[in-house]
């Protein structure tokens, strides 16, 4: 009776371990076979762009590659800064003020994920008048070592701006280079912008020029 007994009980505890081996095959293949589908070896994604500047109240839709990824992989959008630059469930950044953000991307369900860095800036360009000049008497007048920014002049820096137009600090490209709006001058009003030389005779050879410049302005 006592051998009966622990023989029947051996057979039911092996019946439980089967049908417990069959319920977690049941559950455990479809979570295996969405992983696989989804995410493959090598899956990954990646943004056209690593890194974009735009200009305030601008928007632009980012670029994604799915490398590997299953068609119907659902991505997550988040911004590090909403309050510099938001970004919508579709991928789409709208600049609110000047300042950066990072967009990251992310797809559901996993670790796999993508940044883009967002430079938020706000620029405006116009053509110009521009001159030369330098710290001489005869440009700046005695006694002005000194920019109104009260910096040191530089050639291949500094500019005179009219301040009512362009802020002092503000970063100016002009024809691929980077200058500073650092001087002011009361011949200096509107669209005219005076280059800084280290020498007269390099501020007179400059001339008279029509260019066009791009104005970074710091709000």
């Amino acid at each position: 009776m006592l051998k009966y007994c622990i023989e029947k009980n051996r057979k039911s505890f092996l019946s439980l371990l089967l049908v417990l081996s069959m319920a977690f095959a049941m559950f455990a293949l479809p979570v295996t076979a969405f992983a696989s589908e989804s995410e493959g070896a090598g899956a990954k994604i990646s943004f056209s762009d690593e890194s974009i500047e735009l200009n305030k109240k601008k928007s632009k839709q980012l670029s994604l590659n799915k490398n590997g990824m299953a068609d119907d992989a659902v991505i997550s959008w988040k911004s590090s800064n909403k309050k510099v630059a938001s970004v919508s469930s579709s991928g789409k950044v709208k600049a609110k003020k000047v300042g950066t953000a990072k967009i990251t991307a992310t797809v559901k369900g996993t670790d796999i994920k993508a940044t883009c860095k967002v430079k938020v800036v706000h620029t405006k360009t116009f053509r110009v008048r521009a001159t030369g000049y330098c710290n001489c008497r005869r440009c700046s007048g005695p006694g002005h070592p000194r920019t109104a920014s009260g910096r040191r002049p530089k050639q291949g820096r500094t500019l005179a701006v009219d301040r009512r137009k362009i802020p002092l600090g503000s970063k100016i490209i002009m024809k691929g280079k980077t200058y500073y709006a650092e001087d002011t001058g009361s011949a200096i009003r509107g669209n005219k912008i005076d280059v800084y030389f280290k020498s007269h005779g390099r501020a007179r050879r400059y001339g008279v020029k029509r260019v066009t410049i791009k104005v970074y302005y710091k709000k």
